[in-house]
């Protein structure tokens, strides 16, 4: 399991766990709501189709007989109920006696909704009333078939046919649909419980990512606190172990020129003064390295400063048979000494790559992003092994035999120094290029160029 996956993982099992309970809660939550719409529904419903019955036989008279425009306004009422689609009262035949809140026949039901339809049978009412004036009963005149019989066409009264009474009631779910507007809620409570657990974990993973980080710059700083003390110690050796050396450079120089030419002690003479010098060289690097350095950017003129490289490496490539091509135009601002170190490293290092006769070097200037520019060093030469690729920067390290494996470290603290950025792309066989990014452009007239000889300074 790699170190991603093995890091990550317990904060998706953290996140499928809490979404699973998030899920749960909101389940329970609507099943209970669920349950009690339901049981709120059936009381209103039962409640509604009771009032409707109550006033059918509110207003039936013995004969039996109805009265419509009492029924009608009970029914009128109930039908300007939000929830209440219409109502509908139907003989045992299924003739229609009187209807409330539905269009005219041929209309379309104004509801965009399917409705939901209850209905409750109402109990046989009896046939025949008793005689008007009866001794211990109601008295007034009869409502039978011969008084309803003399009743004019508009009479508000209807006789009643035999058999039992069907109340219908139409609800719209529309109007009160507490069902779909539970489940409404329950995807929103469950919504908005997934994305608090997805801010939750964000929020955690961002403040322990902040705490590791807050961890690694301080260790970066104390090493880089270790390492400054060690370079300093370490220039301070150097220092020391500069003037014995040079002690012992001028001593085997006098044996040299006293003993006869051709000696074997004036051989070990010369040996020993070239490896006094060889260690002076890398001590004389070491300082420089050891001492980080203060650029003082000024106008630098690229033209002036590639047609300076380029006389003091046209010997050296012409020797490898290697075709050196120097293209700088325009004015930077930059330290000229360090931005001459920095460029005469490089250009070496690519020299040295190219072991081919057919192979070349070119430094060039490439447009950046806004008021800056990049400075490319490419060779076609043998190119950097991939593991050594990350390590090329760091002191001492080279894969050259002639080489002191400062050349890189040196670019990059020139690089870092000026606040500009290194890159370095390389593929083995092919070659390398290393880029110098960040570098701002001026306009302001450039200084001239120190006054320089044909010796080459790279580290």
């Amino acid at each position: 399991m790699s170190n991603v996956l093995r890091r990550i993982l317990p904060w998706v099992l953290a996140a499928l766990l809490l979404q699973a309970m998030v899920l749960w809660a909101a389940g329970e939550v609507i099943r209970y709501r669920l349950w009690q719409a339901a049981n709120i529904q059936e009381v209103r419903l039962n409640t509604l189709l009771a009032l409707a019955e109550q006033g059918v036989r509110a207003h039936v008279r013995p004969g039996p007989a109805l009265a419509i425009t009492g029924v009608t306004a009970v029914f009128d009422a109930l039908a300007n109920l939000p929830e209440l689609a219409g109502l509908r009262l139907t003989d045992a035949s299924g003739t229609v006696l009187l209807t409330s809140g539905f269009p005219d026949e041929g209309e379309k039901f104004p509801y965009s909704v399917r409705l939901e339809r209850y209905h409750r049978q109402i109990e046989p009412i009896p046939e025949i009333g008793p005689p008007g004036g009866g001794r211990g009963l109601m008295r007034g005149p009869g409502h039978g078939p011969r008084w309803m019989g003399q009743r004019g066409p508009d009479d508000s009264w209807q006789i009643l046919p035999p058999g039992p009474l069907l109340l219908e009631l139409w609800l719209d779910p529309g109007q009160d649909n507490a069902v779909r507007q539970i489940q409404r809620d329950g995807w929103l409570m469950a919504l908005g419980g997934s994305l608090a657990v997805l801010v939750g974990l964000v929020a955690a993973a961002m403040v322990l990512r902040q705490r590791r980080l807050r961890q690694d710059l301080r260790v970066a700083r104390e090493e880089a606190a270790h390492q400054a003390r060690l370079a300093q110690l370490g220039a301070g050796l150097a220092h020391e172990v500069k003037n014995p050396l040079g002690v012992a450079r001028g001593l085997a120089q006098s044996i040299l020129d006293e003993v006869p030419p051709g000696s074997s002690l004036s051989e070990k003479a010369a040996a020993l003064i070239d490896e006094a010098d060889r260690a002076a060289r890398r001590i004389n690097l070491f300082l420089r390295y050891a001492r980080p350095p203060e650029p003082r950017p000024v106008p630098v003129d690229l033209e002036a400063l590639g047609d300076q490289l380029s006389r003091l490496l046209e010997d050296e490539a012409a020797r490898k048979q290697v075709q050196l091509d120097v293209s700088l135009q325009g004015r930077i601002m930059a330290d000229p000494d360090l931005l001459r170190r920095a460029l005469m490293n490089l250009l070496l290092n690519a020299l040295k790559a190219c072991a081919d006769p057919e192979s070349s070097v070119r430094l060039s200037v490439e447009p950046d992003h806004g008021d800056t520019v990049t400075l490319c060093v490419a060779d076609t030469g043998v190119g950097i092994a991939p593991e050594d690729l990350p390590r090329v920067t760091e002191p001492f390290f080279g894969r050259f035999e002639q080489g002191t494996g400062l050349g890189l470290s040196i670019v990059s603290e020139i690089a870092r120094a000026h606040g500009w950025k290194m890159e370095i792309q390389s593929v083995p066989g092919q070659g390398t290029t290393v880029r110098l990014r960040g570098i701002k452009k001026t306009s302001l007239p450039a200084e001239q160029p120190a006054a320089s000889g044909g010796q080459q300074t790279g580290e």
